[in-house]
């Protein structure tokens, strides 16, 4: 049996198949349109952070989505502010701070038998560098060229007090915790009975941490005693 199509039924259905074809061109277009504006949003949601560090100027991307410290004057401060870390100098923490229990973060090692070739497998964006591990700088830089590289040890000539508060200060710029920075340096200076501080030679590197003035001190100024405050 021979089927005779009409010239109207046949323009009908061409008129149908435009009309679909356009709306699968519109929706595709609208989709594409959809990401792109998600992904515009989201390059807008990474905000920069400008401060000054030893070196200069600096920019860091914020939030940081991988982030390592070696810097054992900041460990403890890391901690109560409740920064997650990829990487750091575990090695060099007491017990009493929370990262030597994380097991997910990767151990660089002591200052002294340093592993630091490894810091390549958490691809850090934001290193907080310094001290013990200052001498490792340029090979940070090295290893991770992506990465701002954070350097806040105290300067030559430099009231001590006055650099370690300009390190809490630049640190609560870059994890937008300048609330609790404030806070830090406020309590800091909060006068204290004498009694109460050790009068031995101070070594641990974490005891500068919430006990007035003498935790401006760190491991590497073994020869300062605890202050009168």
């Amino acid at each position: 049996m021979k089927v005779v199509i009409r010239k109207d039924a046949m323009a009908s259905i061409k008129l149908r198949a435009a009309a679909l074809l356009s709306i699968a061109t519109l929706s595709l277009t609208a989709c594409g349109s959809s990401t792109d504006t998600a992904a515009e949003a989201n390059a807008d949601d990474a905000k920069k952070v400008s401060f000054t560090d030893n070196d200069g100027e600096k920019n860091v991307s914020v939030p940081a989505t991988s982030i390592v410290a070696t810097d054992n004057r900041t460990f403890e401060t890391l901690d109560s502010w409740g920064i997650k870390l990829s990487a750091a100098a575990v090695t060099l923490m007491p017990d009493t701070i929370s990262y030597t229990k994380d097991k997910d973060i990767l151990d660089l090692g002591s200052h002294k038998e340093p592993n630091l070739e490894s810091v390549v497998t958490v691809d850090p964006d934001l290193i907080i560098n310094g001290q013990r591990y200052a001498q490792y700088a340029d090979k940070f830089k090295e290893l991770a060229p992506e990465a701002t590289i954070v350097s806040l040890d105290p300067r030559d000539g430099e009231p001590l007090d006055a650099e370690l508060e300009r390190q809490v200060t630049t640190m609560g710029e870059i994890f937008a915790k300048q609330d609790e920075a404030k806070s830090l340096l406020t309590s800091s200076k909060q006068p204290k009975s004498a009694s109460r501080l050790p009068t031995t030679p101070m070594t641990p590197s974490w005891a500068w941490s919430l006990r007035g003035r003498a935790w401006l001190l760190s491991a590497e100024d073994r020869t300062h005693r605890w202050p009168n405050v």
